[in-house]
C-alpha cells in the first residue's frame, strides 16, 4: 500500500465572526447551512446553502438553495469537483478545501487498525495515527516511535498522557501533566473514552473515532454524525 495514497480531507470554514470552524470529512455526504440539524453548521450561510457529496473519487461542492450564493475565483457556481487548496465563499462564510496527509506510521498499521487519531493545532490539522493495540504516549519532544505521539506546543508536558487501546476500547490517563488534560471540555485523570471524542491538551486538539464506525457508510449513525456536526474551535 502506499503511504502517498492515503489522504483525508476537510474543509475550513471562517464565520462572518472570523471564529474558524474545522471539518474533517469522513462521511461521503454533508448537508451545509446555517441551522442546528446541518451536518455542516456555520454562521452567515442560509440555512440550506450546500451539500458536500464524495462520489466517483471526487468531492463535489453544490448549491441547495437557488438564492444562496457559492462564489469561486469571483463567479457564482452551482456545482463543482473541489481540488485541494480551492477558497470559496459561501454567503457570508469563506471556505478553504484542503487534503490532509495521513503521518508515516499509516502504512505500517491502517490494515489492522481499528481507531484513527487526528492531531489539530492552530485551527489545522497537523498529523494523523492509526491506532491498533498498545500504548500511546502524547507527549513534547523526544524521538518519534510508533508508540508514542509527539506534539509541538509548549503547553503540553513531555509525558503528558497514555493512551492504553485494548480490545476494541481505549482508556485515557493523565499523567500528572502541568496543564491537564481535557475530555470534551472536563478536566479528568483517568476514563474510558465513548468514541468520536474530542481532547485538550494545551492549545492542542486530538479527535479519536473509531473506523469500524466510519466504515459502516453513510447509515444514519448518530454517534459519527454528533462529531462531525461539532467544529474544532480555540
Amino acid at each position: 500500500m502506499n503511504v502517498n495514497n492515503l489522504t483525508e480531507f476537510q474543509v475550513i470554514l471562517t464565520d462572518p465572526s472570523h471564529k474558524v470552524h474545522v471539518f474533517p470529512l469522513l462521511e461521503i455526504y454533508y448537508t451545509v447551512g446555517n441551522q442546528h440539524n446541518a451536518d455542516i453548521n456555520v454562521s452567515g450561510l442560509s440555512m440550506r446553502h450546500a451539500e458536500l457529496i464524495f462520489e466517483s473519487g471526487d468531492w463535489m461542492i453544490r448549491k441547495t438553495n437557488p438564492k444562496a450564493k457559492i462564489l469561486y475565483k469571483g463567479y457564482d457556481i452551482s456545482l463543482k469537483k473541489l481540488n485541494s487548496g480551492d477558497e470559496l465563499m459561501l454567503g457570508q462564510a469563506k471556505m478553504q478545501f484542503n487534503k490532509i496527509e495521513i503521518s508515516e506510521n499509516a502504512e505500517k498499521h491502517c490494515k489492522y487498525s481499528r481507531f484513527s487519531l487526528v492531531v489539530l493545532f492552530d485551527n489545522q490539522v497537523v498529523a494523523s495515527y492509526f491506532l491498533n493495540d498498545g500504548k500511546y504516549l502524547i507527549g513534547r519532544g523526544g524521538s518519534q516511535s510508533d508508540q508514542k505521539i509527539i506534539l509541538t506546543d509548549e503547553y503540553i508536558s513531555r509525558k503528558h498522557a497514555l493512551l492504553e487501546v485494548r480490545s476494541g476500547k481505549i482508556k485515557l490517563k493523565d499523567l500528572g501533566s502541568m496543564n491537564g488534560t481535557y475530555l470534551d471540555e472536563t478536566l479528568i485523570e483517568e476514563c474510558s473514552l465513548n468514541l468520536p471524542c474530542l481532547l485538550k491538551l494545551g492549545n492542542t486538539r486530538i479527535h479519536i473515532r473509531s473506523l469500524d464506525t466510519i466504515s459502516e457508510g453513510y447509515a444514519d449513525n448518530n454517534s459519527t454524525r454528533k462529531m462531525v456536526r461539532g467544529s474544532f474551535e480555540n
